[in-house]
């Protein structure tokens, strides 16, 4: 299992915890945690404002769906793309596990 840096946090949003936040000159990258205690009304539809990458470090459990499609379910290793401003949305089976996935969100 990954074990991020803690030194560099943001406490911003209650549905998850972002940590080890680098910056680059054509992206940033991080992981962010979901608790496996967190209320499913705290899992919004959402789109990003920029292209991401996502890849599923650990979980169980946990999937991820796009407007318009069925859910996703995520498995360790599985690597996802977002396309700017799609709506989508975390969604947790159940109390199993911590969802943590390294995000790089691109500048282009």
């Amino acid at each position: 299992m990954v074990e991020p840096n803690l030194s560099n946090i943001n406490h911003m949003n209650p549905a998850y915890l972002d940590v080890d936040i680098q910056r680059y000159e054509n992206r940033v990258e991080w992981y962010r945690t979901f608790n496996k205690n967190i209320t499913e009304n705290l899992l919004d539809w959402h789109y990003d404002g920029r292209r991401t990458i996502e890849i599923m470090q650990s979980g169980n459990s946990w999937g991820v769906q796009f407007e318009g499609s069925e859910p996703i379910v995520l498995h360790e290793g599985d690597i996802l793309e977002s396309p700017e401003k799609v709506l989508h949305r975390a969604i947790k089976f159940d109390d199993k596990s911590d969802l943590i996935l390294k995000i790089t969100e691109y500048n282009d």
